[in-house]
């Protein structure tokens, strides 16, 4: 059975899955692990207060990690007839057998009868928030609202499902399915000195009020418009948290290879000592700091299934600002005599202890400072410190005695996450900020702003 989805594609079902998986497992030699996944992604996007594109993209995958006398070998195939199957077992096979290499596969028997459960991620089987017409009246909607207050909007709308489905030769048998949904959008004035953006993302694209985020960017766009030059320097810094987010999602993502510990003990990363192996057990952040990733956070869930079969737990990456874990994966976890420990992809949640302030508050107390809304262009500078640049973009403004006084124009800076995290003087309530993170708002001292940026 397949699960249609507004008659625009349709996704496949377990069972379906499943079948396939058993083809690929019983013309198999050895041991063998398959995968099966289905992606979809429904897109509009949309510029100058009309669309631009709708584009629903689908794939369906197969992939074959095979073991012969020690030999491994992984294939896939996006074909799933039975000549495109048996392809993908003798290719994948051979090239086990034509090894040279003596790859180690954590020989790890699962149990032939497993019960695995989901977390309650939210699943939308009819994903009608997905269709294409549900999306072009949301962008008629905001392109309307925007029109109305004399400014031009662009944006993106995109849904996603997808389905996993993992067997193996020992009799695993594991699926998981699930959805996410995401509006982006921004105002800019018609004489391109004023920019204001918002977001919001969520499993349940139904929950996204997509008016409330069209009203946020034009709020902004229309209280930055023509800003003034300041002198670039060292400021007391109020950071939204999807501009925290952008920020500190490099802590447990991308460059830090998602804080994988073989890259930390090679000396490659931030989580790297000077002199040789790795930080775990360092004080890295403020003693206030915590980072978590965990299936069941209600802001940020995610399914237990991990890439080989085994199950996501609730991993604190840093404990009061220590760093506790890193991720030790295959054949470097038995080498170094470590659990298995996978990064779910770098989605994680910073916590911090104390009591939090308001936006109104942080304000009030910053006798000079400058709130961020957002950067662009975010990259890393030196991956052994974790050094950053960007720009501050889509609203940037002055704060003075208490008070936002002024748009400003936009500025570069230069600075690490563990920098922010040392010098952290006040903070939110904590927010799902991205689809991979979640941060409270944050308030900083000597955040280092290097250069104007004269971009809108």
């Amino acid at each position: 059975m397949r699960e249609t989805i507004d008659d625009s594609f349709t996704l496949i079902s377990p069972s379906d899955a499943e079948a396939i998986a058993k083809q690929v497992l019983a013309r198999t030699s050895g041991k063998a692990t398959v995968r099966v996944g289905n992606d979809i992604t429904v897109e509009t996007t949309f510029a100058g207060n009309e669309v631009l594109a709708m584009e629903n993209r689908t794939g369906l995958s197969v992939t074959l990690i095979s073991s012969l006398n020690g030999k491994l070998a992984i294939g896939g195939t996006n074909r799933t007839d039975e000549t495109g199957l048996a392809e993908l077992v003798r290719t994948t096979e051979e090239a086990a057998a034509a090894s040279q290499e003596d790859l180690f596969e954590r020989d790890r028997t699962l149990p032939t009868s497993v019960t695995f459960t989901d977390p309650p991620i939210y699943f939308d089987g009819g994903l009608k928030a997905g269709a294409s017409s549900m999306q072009g009246e949301l962008v008629r909607r905001a392109a309307d609202q925007v029109d109305a207050a004399g400014l031009v909007g662009a944006g993106t709308v995109t849904v996603q499902t997808k389905l996993l489905l993992m067997m193996n030769s020992a009799g695993f048998r594991a699926h998981t399915r699930d959805t996410y949904g995401e509006f982006s959008m921004t105002a800019r004035t018609k004489g391109g000195k004023g920019s204001g953006w918002a977001w919001a993302g969520t499993e349940d694209f139904s929950r996204v009020d997509a008016g409330s985020v069209t009203a946020k960017a034009i709020d902004l766009c229309k209280r930055s418009d023509n800003p003034v030059a300041v002198e670039p320097g060292r400021y007391t810094v109020i950071l939204e948290p999807e501009a925290a987010a952008q920020l500190m999602e490099p802590v447990t993502g991308m460059p830090t290879s998602m804080m994988a510990a073989f890259e930390a003990d090679h000396g490659q990363t931030v989580y790297s000592r000077k002199e040789a192996g790795n930080k775990l057990g360092l004080r890295m952040a403020d003693q206030r700091v915590q980072i978590v990733s965990d299936p069941v956070d209600p802001d940020l869930p995610y399914s237990y299934l991990a890439p080989d079969g085994s199950v996501f737990y609730r991993t604190l990456w840093f404990e009061h600002g220590i760093l506790t874990n890193l991720a030790y994966y295959g054949s470097y976890a038995e080498e170094q005599h470590k659990k298995t420990l996978y990064n779910p992809g770098g989605r994680a949640k910073l916590t911090i202890d104390g009591p939090t302030q308001t936006l109104d508050e942080m304000i009030a107390s910053t006798k000079r400072g400058i709130w961020v809304h957002r950067f662009a262009a975010v990259a890393p500078v030196n991956g052994r410190t974790l050094l950053l640049t960007g720009v501050t973009r889509d609203g940037t403004f002055m704060i003075e005695n208490g008070k936002i006084k002024r748009p400003i124009k936009n500025l570069r800076f230069n600075e690490s996450p563990f920098f922010i995290l040392n010098k952290i003087d006040a903070f939110g309530a904590g927010v799902r900020a991205s689809a991979n993170f979640a941060t409270p708002r944050l308030k900083v001292h000597d955040f280092e702003f290097t250069s104007l940026s004269d971009a809108v």
